[in-house]
This record gives C-alpha cells, structure tokens and sequence, in this order.
C-alpha cells in the first residue's frame, strides 16, 4: 500500500507547521511544537524532488514568508541559508518556539556576539 504524498506548498507546509504547534500560551505567546524533535529541536519530515528530507520547522516559517506563495523557491532558499551557515536566534529563547516574531537569522558571528552580552541569560526554564 502506497501512501499519498502530498505536494510541497507554501500552504501545505505553514498547515502542517500550525497543525504541530500549541497556540500561544505564555506571556511571550510562543508557537511550541508539539511535533517530532531530533537533538531536542523542532524537526519534520519533507519529500521533494524524490527524496526526504528533515527540515527544521522555525528555519521553514521565515524562509515561507520570504517566499510569499512562490513555491519553487522554498528548498533553495532553505538550502542557501543552511549552507551559507546563518543561523537562527530564537529572540523568547525557547528552541521550539516556531513564531516568526521570535526569530530571525544571524550571521555565527552576530549570534555568538549577542549571547556574549551581558544581558543575555538563556531562559532555561522554557527551552524544551
């Protein structure tokens, strides 16, 4: 029995990205996930051009804003983020916050720097 794979959409993707976060909660009104973690951090699966592949839930949200509905352009823009190493900083400091208000990408400089302030203390309370 073969399952019906569905095709990668903009639509699609921010669906099943809804459909595995709790609506907001607390103070910071965080979009947790609910879904599957590799590592303790946010993960789901995606079959494109033949192949899975594991994409990170709060990287795919700001890459299909960027996109605006254009979905030819998801996997290389996600890609070209992936391998161009920006990383990104979750702003309410909890790893399986998938709210795009929360996030936004650095360079591993810029990200190194903001948790050397001084003023930064991880919110180990609410990582996940």
């Amino acid at each position: 029995m073969r399952m019906r794979v569905e095709p990668v959409t903009p639509d699609t993707l921010y669906a099943r990205i809804l459909a595995n976060t709790l609506p907001p909660e607390n103070e910071q009104g965080c979009w947790i996930w609910t879904g599957r973690l590799v590592n303790k951090y946010p993960a789901m699966s995606v079959r494109t051009q033949g192949r899975r592949r594991t994409l990170r839930p709060y990287r795919l949200i700001l890459v299909l804003l960027e996109v605006r509905g254009e979905g030819q352009y998801i996997m290389p823009l996600y890609s070209l983020y992936t391998y161009a190493g920006f990383e990104l900083h979750h702003h309410c400091r909890t790893r399986r916050c998938c709210n795009p208000d929360h996030v936004e990408w650095l360079t591993p400089e810029d990200h190194v720097a903001l948790h050397q302030k001084e003023d930064y203390a991880p919110n180990r309370t609410n990582s996940g």
